[in-house]
């Protein structure tokens, strides 16, 4: 008789079979399975470097990828995998330092919760020196969206972060993000967050309509946001902690619920070229010992002080701004200017600088 391995193997040169039998997008396949094969086992016993397709159809398992890989979809509203183990990601990537995975057209949702609630019950959890790709796909409906960590690299493009019911994307430890083209929408808590070291660059990217707020950098994280828009969010646009370093270029933060964007501790915030309106309290509220460089951009109708330092008259508060500000060329409107912020432009008066050609600086440290 064959034995397990054999049967196994015979398995899959049938797969390989009907990668060759003329299926859509299987020119570029080296192994094609349908939505009745297992396929972790196509995964395991795929060589590494090979294109596993799908066809349209739903696979529910949750899938471990260890090596160099691709995993393509048909579309991603077509080819869905669902996660069936609770408490864990629907699909893990781990493997050797250098391992390059690339996923395309896959929907990847529904992780089923354990007890207690993890990080893992993510659509797609990444750790170690890893580096994936991700093109059209849609993460939905999961605890997370991608939780990243150690020193994994994430390059999303043209996908969809979305509905997932703390963060859409969460990035820790030493990890490198970059999202073009991605919307990041609907997540309970925060849209993008972002901790420790980690690094994240935003490019034309959307983040719109999260719970909480929309980009978070805490610690010592850094994220660029570059021609993109955060609006939308229940509380805040953009928040800037601890020792966190943002730049904002070119972009939109508005109609948030509270502020457009807040920074705080010793956290240095960068802003250019971008447009902050329409949020329920201020514009760009500063606080502690904050190093912040505002330079042409519009900051216009929000709803308490276009720029506000955390200090009296400008809040009912004791503690005093002791950090840095210097900018030029903004615009920003009083409340008896068309489009006005309502309180007033800046809180307190000696941010005037802000608006001139000139610029100036107000250095508390």
């Amino acid at each position: 008789m064959l034995d397990q391995r054999v049967w196994r193997w015979l398995g899959l040169l049938a797969v390989l079979v009907l990668a060759g039998s003329g299926a859509a997008g299987s020119g570029s396949c080296t192994i094609y399975v349908q939505p009745d094969a297992s396929l972790q086992e196509a995964i395991d016993d795929a060589p590494a470097g090979a294109v596993i397709c799908l066809e349209a159809g739903i696979w529910e398992e949750n899938l471990l990828i260890d090596k160099d890989l691709t995993l393509k979809g048909a579309v991603a509203a077509e080819s869905v995998i669902r996660g069936i183990e609770p408490g864990w990601p629907v699909i893990s990537v781990e493997g050797p330092e250098g391992t390059q995975v690339a996923i395309e057209g896959i929907a990847v949702t529904d992780a089923v919760p354990g007890s207690p609630r993890t990080w893992r019950e993510s659509s797609m959890w990444i750790v170690g020196a890893v580096s994936v790709a991700v093109t059209d796909v849609v993460l939905a409906s999961n605890w997370v969206g991608i939780d990243i960590g150690a020193t994994a690299t994430l390059s999303a493009t043209d996908s969809s972060i979305v509905r997932n019911e703390r963060y859409g994307i969460s990035a820790r430890g030493s990890a490198q993000v970059t999202l073009t083209d991605v919307t990041v929408d609907e997540n309970g808590w925060y849209g993008v967050y972002i901790a420790d070291s980690a690094r994240a660059t935003l490019i034309t990217a959307v983040v719109r309509a999260n719970g909480g707020a929309g980009v978070v950098a805490e610690h010592s994280a850094q994220i660029e946001v570059a021609d993109s828009t955060v609006a939308g969010h229940a509380e805040t646009g953009i928040e800037v902690w601890d020792s966190a370093d943002v730049t904002v270029s070119g972009s939109t933060v508005a109609d948030n619920g509270e502020r457009g964007i807040a920074v705080g501790h010793e956290a240095h915030l960068t802003v250019a070229h971008s447009t902050v309106s329409g949020n329920g309290l201020h514009g760009i509220q500063l606080a502690d010992l904050a190093e912040v460089t505002l330079t042409d951009n519009l900051i216009y109708e929000n709803q308490a002080y276009g720029v506000a330092l955390f200090e009296q008259p400008c809040f009912d508060w004791r503690w005093s701004f002791g950090g840095y500000v210097a900018g030029q060329g903004n615009s920003i409107p009083g409340p008896d200017e068309p489009l006005g912020n309502q309180l007033g432009a800046y809180c307190p008066d000696s941010l005037g600088f802000l608006t001139s050609e000139a610029g100036g600086e107000l250095d508390r440290r």
